[in-house]
């Protein structure tokens, strides 16, 4: 499986958490290793405009979940994945009309890619 393959099952609708461990295979190295390379490319994809929030949302999703099923949660996938998940809903403490998704996720990525040393 490649990232590709992902990015069009998640469109679908029909991806699953066991997608990850053949996108881990094809993505080489160790799995904590994988996880954070499919974790950067989601980012950037995504800061790019190449991968729309619904899209990139869901491939965070189930990487984390096959992450915490194969108990490897490596610091800079989770961040990825929290980025994402702070675009899920606006806090009851922003106004009516918060995108959440501009206000929390594209922030967020930018500093964890900051912090990793990667441009965006």
């Amino acid at each position: 499986m490649t990232f590709d393959d992902a990015v069009a099952r998640a469109s679908k609708g029909t991806l699953k958490p066991a997608d990850f461990s053949a996108l881990c295979d094809a993505t080489g190295g160790d799995r904590t290793g994988a996880l954070d390379v499919i974790a950067l490319e989601l980012a950037q994809r995504y800061l790019a405009g190449t991968i729309d929030y619904p899209v990139a949302d869901n491939i965070a999703n189930y990487l984390f979940a096959y992450a915490a099923t194969i108990r490897e949660l490596p610091n800079f996938m989770v961040s990825i994945f929290q980025a994402f998940d702070a675009g899920e809903f606006v806090p009851p403490k922003d106004p009516a009309g918060t995108n959440p998704e501009l206000k929390y996720t594209r922030p967020q990525i930018v500093a964890a890619l900051a912090r990793r040393g990667t441009a965006s």
